[in-house]
């Protein structure tokens, strides 16, 4: 097991056992009285529950202590997990742990519980100097991607369909330039942290026009961009329910 691609060995601990909970689902459905058919809302997904359990063995009982103390400390922010036997990995933050004392004072379990969502390696895709590009995208769930966006030459604009769909009204929003880009200046549109700078992070967002941040739908998505003298590289990872 891994926590940000550090192992847990570096904190003395061994892993034991990792059980995932499934998503929560979320829905307003409701059956009105009289009615003969049901009012179906869309089904929202939210966090899936991680239970892990680790062993914690030194030669001091206040060695176990201070291990514990560090791993814990490691885990008091958002958290990227990885385990030897699954090809995902976890997005996750902590919210309870529980230790299990054992017969040898210089032993404990500790189980942590965890909230977050389940991805697949980041995947890169180049969409450039051409006005279509079809992207199959992995998961099962719509996943926030980033535009990576260097025009060739200056443009007065641009606009870019297909990374914008919207599931409250079941349509594709455009993420739309309105100033002018500098040809050779990358310009980084951010759907993972909701941002539009430059290289620099300089902030652009006043440059846009967009109600949304670009993702990607599950399977095919076609992307128009307005001008073909323009490099995108499209990066996500795709997410699962």
């Amino acid at each position: 097991m891994q926590i940000d691609g550090k192992s847990i060995k570096d904190f003395n601990a061994a892993f034991l056992k990792m059980d995932i909970t499934d998503v929560s689902l979320e829905a307003a459905d409701e059956w009105i009285t009289g009615s003969l058919t049901p009012v179906w809302d869309k089904t929202k997904h939210t966090f899936k529950s991680l239970l892990v359990e680790l062993f914690f063995k030194a030669e001091t009982k206040d060695l176990v202590e201070q291990n514990i103390s560090n791993l814990l400390a490691a885990l008091l922010k958002p958290v990227t997990l990885s385990f030897d036997n699954r090809e995902h990995q976890y997005k996750v933050k902590m919210t309870e742990n529980e230790r299990t004392e054992t017969v040898s004072k210089k032993a404990v379990r500790l189980t942590i519980t965890f909230i977050g969502y389940e991805f697949d390696t980041e995947q890169t895709i180049l969409i450039n100097r051409t006005l279509t590009k079809r992207v199959t995208a992995g998961g099962n769930v719509l996943t926030p991607c980033i535009l990576e966006i260097t025009p060739s030459a200056d443009i007065a604009d641009l606009t870019i369909i297909g990374v914008g769909w919207d599931e409250r009204s079941s349509s594709d929003e455009p993420i739309k330039f309105i100033k002018p880009l500098k040809g050779g200046q990358k310009v980084i549109v951010d759907g993972e942290k909701g941002l539009v700078t430059l290289a620099d992070g300089t902030n652009k967002y006043g440059d846009t026009d967009m109600w949304i941040f670009p993702r990607l739908k599950p399977g095919e998505n076609n992307i128009s961009v307005s001008r073909n003298n323009v490099d995108i590289t499209l990066r996500y990872c795709p997410r699962y329910i």
